[in-house]
């Protein structure tokens, strides 16, 4: 259960009642109602609706990495080569996955991608679940209670 509270500008503001409800929506990043994508973000004590909106919520996998840095505290910091971590997936930390480590981060759509990224002189390619297209001004920020 949530609340959807309209902020001005297009843009809304989902405030949900259980950390589990907030974690569905990330999970479920990118959002898509029609052929319009919702740039979903976590809130922020200084959003303001009169500056346009640059940061959007996407998984990422990292290719091949190898099994050693399959670690949290190191997949966050290999997250924040891509964006502004978010979230390890949960099997990722189980190594449900062999192809690939799975982390959600804050990108700015205003800049490219990043492509890969460096490890000890080895480099991984990074690969986003679905092209993130910014349409309209239309966007979904959460908070938790």
């Amino acid at each position: 259960k949530f609340d959807l509270k309209e902020i001005g500008n297009g843009f809304f503001m989902v405030k949900f009642n259980t950390e589990e409800s907030k974690a569905n929506v990330i999970d479920g990043v990118p959002w898509k109602i029609g052929d319009r994508y919702l740039l979903v973000r976590q809130w922020t004590s200084d959003f303001n609706t009169e500056k346009e909106l640059f940061k959007t919520m996407v998984w990422a996998r990292i290719l091949s990495l190898n099994f050693v840095y399959y670690d949290e505290s190191f997949l966050w910091t290999l997250a924040s080569a891509i964006g502004h971590p978010v979230k390890v997936d949960l099997d990722t930390l189980r190594v449900e996955y062999g192809r690939f480590a799975r982390v959600c981060v804050d990108i700015d759509i205003r800049y490219p991608a990043t492509g890969k990224i460096g490890i000890n002189g080895e480099w991984y390619e990074v690969q986003y679940e679905e092209k993130y297209f910014p349409i309209d001004r239309h966007s979904i920020g959460t908070q938790s209670t």
